[in-house]
């Protein structure tokens, strides 16, 4: 399987067919491990240009996504290892809803899928959160809005972590 780095925590699959096993979960742990977002994904599309796309995604426990949404897109996972919530949030910042998300779990969904422009973020339970993300593309920043009631991701650490946990 081809695979470049095009960041220091996104890879992408160049094949014409993108197998995910369980040495490229270790992989991508240990990446996500060292990132200072503490995430790593790998993209089996090719192009941010492209209809559709999926990520198998690593979350670190200690990672950070500041709240967004995204215009006129879906997004889905399907948790392949560990848990996490995501959390749905009003204009305002408050949460309307919490999701559990786990793998191996006969109690707790493995799959979410979102249909709305609804400010949304991941907080991960287990040491690591490991899922494919579907989303339709193209992948266009100007389409994500972040919210501005919580910190940025480059806020400071301590900023962040009071935040977060202000969510639990």
């Amino acid at each position: 399987m081809d695979i470049i780095k095009v960041k220091p925590d996104v890879l992408v699959c160049k094949s014409d067919i993108c197998l995910f096993d369980s040495s490229t979960i270790s992989y991508l742990k240990l990446i996500a491990e060292h990132s200072p977002k503490k995430r790593a994904r790998l993209c089996a599309h090719h192009f941010d240009d492209d209809i559709l796309h999926e990520m198998l995604i690593v979350l670190h426990k200690d990672t950070y996504i500041q709240p967004h949404k995204h215009f006129n897109k879906t997004e889905s996972f399907h948790v392949v290892e560990g848990s996490a919530e995501v959390l749905l949030f009003d204009v305002n910042g408050l949460i309307k809803k919490r999701i559990k998300l786990a793998a191996k779990s006969k109690d707790t969904p493995f799959f979410y899928r979102l249909n709305a422009d609804t400010h949304h973020t991941v907080l991960v339970k287990s040491q690591y959160f490991v899922f494919v993300e579907t989303t339709n593309g193209p992948f266009r920043m100007d389409a994500t809005e972040y919210a501005n009631w919580a910190p940025p991701s480059d806020a400071m650490p301590d900023r962040i972590k009071k935040y977060q946990e202000s969510l639990n």
